[in-house]
């Protein structure tokens, strides 16, 4: 009895394994705190794995029942303490059980020789197939924790989840299916032939998972390329209004002395209507004055062209860009970042009553290695958050904010949001590489 506990146990704890695969990519983000995640995941996975050895132990016929309700309770405390959208979630347990689905597959194939035609593992079997299982985590580390995991969370790219998550189950399927009911009576061609063919179903899922990376990483660049161009042609129109302005200041310094030849006449001879006509005349002609909002160009650029739109539509925008020439970050994730907060930000305001048409930006050097940067606007709405970021049903407030928040994560920064007193803010702290 003691042997045959041992030996269903060791096919449970398949589940440990596997309950790191389908971890890996979501690491971080869950709704406690990762000691008490790994500890909870711990009691319930290890848990559950003693108690259903020991039901099998009694029930063997049951035991696939037991196997599979301690796998489903995994799963449910893994899509409860995440904190991703359910079609996300779903494809990390889909993986997790191709893998573990493979190990088993594999090991059955692997291990024919020493089986004694049982429906369960022998000991030395089971610890063959733990390794395998525990031999993945390694491989699939790296694409998990950084390539998935990126995907996962970057909104820009455009991914099915749920049709990868199919794609994934049917393989599980498929490798279930392959899985001999008696090992032991294995033909030995076709036990090689399933030794070569297994293994290519992991290497589809790493090459699958690594072409939809390169492909997101093409259509990033090129979105990054393209919002650079833009950049570059605002810094342009901005440098050509300043040159205009200065061109047309020098005109006026070249003409002031004979205005004022004028003026002094004018004066002499007590023309004090003709005087004011022509300071009228003047003022009607003065250059407007060139508004500088701070010394790094593309900031400056991105500023001006959120001032006119907020113009245009009654907005005050309030200024307090204490920035120099370079950025601790990339002037383009920046821009992006202070476009998209200050544009949701005039449609908010937009919103209010008149007497409520301002939004107020502030950034400046924390210290050599931080930047912050804080958006406020007046909100007498209530602000519904969806994954920690505000979401609305009205069509335009909001748009980028999942863009933000990535931009943010690649600096490993932080991003808050206050709702109080009327008033709506996003405080940033951005880190430089």
């Amino acid at each position: 009895m003691t042997s045959f506990f041992l030996r269903q146990l060791i096919e449970f704890l398949i589940l440990v394994p596997s309950a790191l695969l389908a971890y890996y990519p979501l690491k971080g983000r869950t709704r406690i705190r990762q000691p008490h995640f790994y500890l909870a995941v711990l009691l319930v996975v290890v848990g559950s794995s003693f108690v259903g050895a020991g039901l099998s132990t009694y029930f063997p016929p049951l035991s696939d029942v037991f196997f599979y309700g301690a796998a489903g309770l995994c799963y449910f405390l893994f899509c409860v303490l995440g904190t991703a959208e359910l079609s996300k979630k779903i494809f990390c347990l889909s993986n997790a059980s191709m893998l573990g689905a493979f190990a088993v597959a594999y090991t059955n194939y692997l291990a024919a020789p020493i089986e004694d035609g049982s429906d369960v593992f022998t000991v030395p079997a089971g610890l063959i197939c733990l390794g395998i299982a525990a031999l993945l985590i390694p491989i699939f580390y790296r694409t998990l924790t950084e390539k998935i995991s990126t995907l996962l969370y970057d909104e820009r790219p455009v991914m099915n989840w749920w049709l990868l998550s199919v794609f994934l189950f049917f393989i599980t399927v498929l490798l279930v299916w392959m899985t001999p009911d008696n090992a032991a009576e294995i033909p030995r061609d076709s036990r090689l032939l399933a030794l070569i063919a297994l293994p290519l179903f992991p290497i589809a899922a790493l090459l699958i998972y690594h072409l939809l990376w390169q492909t997101t990483v093409r259509l990033t660049e090129n979105a990054r390329l393209e919002e650079e161009n833009n950049m570059l042609q605002m810094e342009q129109k901005r440098y050509e209004a300043f040159r205009e302005y200065m061109e047309e200041t020098r005109i006026l310094r070249h003409d002031f002395r004979h205005h004022l030849i004028v003026m002094a006449r004018l004066s002499a001879d007590g023309k004090t209507e003709e005087l004011d006509a022509y300071l009228r005349q003047l003022n009607a002609k003065a250059v407007p004055e060139h508004v500088r909002y701070c010394a790094n160009p593309a900031v400056d650029a991105i500023a001006a062209r959120n001032a006119e739109l907020a113009s245009a539509q009654g907005i005050r925008l309030i200024w307090d860009l204490d920035l120099g020439e370079s950025l601790p970050v990339e002037d383009a994730d920046f821009c992006g970042v202070l476009g998209n907060l200050v544009e949701n930000a005039i449609r908010a305001a937009s919103q209010e009553t008149a007497d409520k048409h301002w939004v107020k930006v502030r950034s400046r050097m924390l210290s050599d290695a931080m930047l912050g940067l804080s958006v406020e606007n007046p909100c007498s709405r209530k602000v519904k958050f969806k994954n920690g970021l505000p979401v609305t049903d009205r069509s335009g407030h909001g748009v980028g904010m999942t863009s933000v928040a990535a931009t943010v994560r690649r600096y490993g920064g932080t991003m808050e949001f206050k709702t109080e007193n009327g008033l709506f803010s996003v405080n940033i702290l951005f880190y430089s590489h």
